[in-house]
């Protein structure tokens, strides 16, 4: 598949806040062990059908559904409230399963996919396929969509083109081409910024370009100097954050293109996410360790150990705590994100993680091929 990347990802959610200022001096942080008010609760709702491990969460914006993929040919829609089955959407092949999964902002929409070279759009309502979309080259592995919901941005791994989809039509809008790389391939990371204006994607591996998406021009182009396996921007869109194989993140000026700090790691850099409030950061690296950051001086606050790599990360919608999964052991813990202390482990669980948008319930995978559904705990 890929000559150079090692790695293929498992999707975990992703959410932008802000975060500007240069990796600091002297950082003062810690290693977080099990301090902290811990708490070990049970899941409120058990969610079993798969047949194969929940490789993929997301919650509706609305909350009211969670929509799951597992490696195996089906996804599903879970009524949040009763565990109640809405609808399954059959017919993705075993190949990787559903690995991948997204609403659309508007909460009409849900994309599905995974190791392949299609992507499928389903009415999040009843289930049924409205569309059936095409990438160039390779399996698509990054789905983006624009913030108005009308536009889908579709990478391959296998091309240097990224499609923009009318998500009404299923017709081709654009194709944003990048220049001839040494390596045509690529990890197909790709998103829009909050405003809609910019496209961030991923090219011969190790180079991200920032696309003017109603002119169809490249604006900058950044080198990581590896293979970059993660990409999110800030809520306000002035920061592009860039992750991989170099055992670091990067913080980028959207507006100049100019480089802004380094972030290291003792490990390639897998996840990173952006509070919604803007004031945090978090990292998860194949070194056992997520990392939480303080936006506005890019401090460390802390490393937050696991057992095994962590693969995915989910803020609370206030910011508050921070959920963290990772393979080799059955355990999802939760974070205070203003000390770093560890709140909560729940026993049980496994990543994906993924908060609802009243961060109210926790969903994770866990059990024998199930997800569950856990209640925040509130102290």
């Amino acid at each position: 598949m890929y000559k150079r990347a090692s790695l293929v990802l498992p999707v975990g959610l992703l959410v932008c806040a802000v975060c500007h200022a240069l990796l600091t001096r002297g950082v003062d942080a810690r290693t977080v062990g099990a301090q902290g008010s811990q708490q070990s609760p049970s899941p409120r709702l058990v969610l079993s059908g798969h047949r194969g491990k929940v490789e993929a969460l997301a919650f509706s914006p609305d909350g009211s559904t969670l929509a799951t993929g597992a490696d195996e040919s089906t996804a599903r829609l879970w009524e949040v409230a009763t565990g109640r089955v809405k609808a399954e959407l059959p017919g993705h092949g075993f190949l990787g399963g559903v690995s991948r999964l997204s609403f659309s902002p508007d909460g009409r929409l849900l994309e599905t996919g995974g190791m392949r070279r299609s992507v499928r759009l389903w009415d999040a309502r009843t289930g049924e396929l409205k569309l059936k979309l095409e990438g160039e080259k390779g399996f698509v592995f990054g789905v983006s969509f624009s913030p108005d919901g009308r536009t889908v941005a579709i990478p391959s791994s296998g091309s240097r083109s990224v499609n923009l989809w009318d998500v009404e039509t299923g017709k081709l809008r654009a194709t944003l081409t990048h220049p001839k790389a040494k390596f045509s391939q690529s990890t197909g990371e790709v998103a829009f910024s909050p405003d809609g204006r910019t496209l961030a994607a991923v090219s011969g591996f190790s180079t991200a370009y920032l696309w003017d998406v109603a002119a169809g021009q490249i604006t900058h182009v950044l080198e990581q100097g590896d293979t970059i396996y993660t990409l999110a921007f800030s809520p306000d869109g002035r920061t592009l954050a860039t992750g991989g194989r170099d055992f670091s993140a990067q913080l980028w000026d959207v507006a100049t293109g100019r480089w802004v700090a380094r972030l290291p790691h003792a490990g390639r850099v897998l996840r990173l996410a952006f509070s919604p409030d803007g004031r945090y950061f978090a990292t998860a690296s194949d070194d056992r360790k997520a990392r939480l950051w303080e936006a506005g001086s890019a401090r460390l606050i802390a490393e937050l150990p696991h057992k095994g790599t962590v693969w995915s990360l989910s803020f609370s919608p206030d910011g508050a705590l921070l959920a963290t999964g990772s393979d080799n052991e059955k355990v999802v813990k939760l974070w205070d994100t203003a000390s770093g202390e560890l709140k909560a482990e729940l026993r049980g669980g496994q990543y994906p993680v993924c908060f609802s948008p009243d961060g109210r319930t926790l969903a994770t995978a866990g059990g024998k091929n199930a997800a569950l559904l856990w209640d925040v705990p509130t102290e």
